[in-house]
């Protein structure tokens, strides 16, 4: 009887013992509810930054153990998670043509656990929950996923400025023609009377001269015989 008493009283002191212990280890535990990283965005002929910085809150809260980075050819890019990714390495470089990904896996440090609603970012954009949630059972996970690279072209040098031209200089004035004098219709060479429009007037004079000088001549001519 005595033996059974005191197996009892040591399962119920056992049992305290072990709510106690666990009361206290929830009680004394900090709760991370934000994880912040910075990482060296993908460029051509570059390779991958596996040193990514990171801000907690709780403050230094957490552990970065693991930094894994993926490609995927922008052709077999579903955005699913039927997305098969393929690993990198730190010797490998970025290509154009693809898409990359970065995986940042976290571990609390002693005292401190995550909160099942925990949020984060990375380089300012939230974590990309295509491939699933950033909290895990005991662990967080942050995952990013930057849009494929492509060239860019070399800067056009700008064009030098085009030097103003120089006015023309302006063009002597033309001397203005003389006005043609009138031709007379039927015969081009004499010239019209500009009020009659012919030369009838003109010829009538011509002939009295000729007359009255012929008249003259043949009276002189007479006086002589005389």
């Amino acid at each position: 009887m005595k033996k059974r008493i005191l197996a009892v009283l040591l399962m119920v002191g056992l049992i305290t013992a072990l709510l106690g212990t666990t009361a206290f280890a929830a009680v004394s535990l900090t709760p991370v509810t934000e994880i912040h990283a910075t990482v060296t965005e993908p460029k051509l002929g570059e390779k991958p930054d596996f040193g990514p910085t990171f801000e907690s809150v709780a403050e230094d809260g957490v552990i970065n153990f693991v930094v894994l980075w993926f490609k995927i050819a922008k052709e077999s890019y579903t955005g699913t998670d039927d997305d098969y990714w393929e690993s990198m390495n730190s010797d490998d470089t970025f290509e154009k043509g693809f898409y990359y990904s970065m995986d940042l896996q976290f571990d609390p440090k002693d005292g401190y656990y995550f909160d099942e609603n925990i949020i984060g970012t990375v380089n300012g954009k939230p974590h990309n929950d295509t491939y699933g949630p950033m909290y895990r059972v005991g662990e967080a996970y942050l995952t990013i996923v930057f849009d494929p690279l492509e060239e860019k072209p070399d800067p056009v040098d700008p064009v030098d400025p085009v030097d103003p031209v120089d006015p023309v200089d302006p063009v002597d004035p033309v001397d203005p023609v003389d006005p043609v004098d009138p031709v007379d219709p039927v015969d081009p060479e004499k010239p019209v009377n500009p009020k009659t429009g012919d030369n009838s007037e003109i010829f009538m004079i011509l002939s009295s001269l000729s007359l009255l000088a012929g008249a003259g001549a043949v009276i002189a001519l007479r006086k002589k015989e005389n």
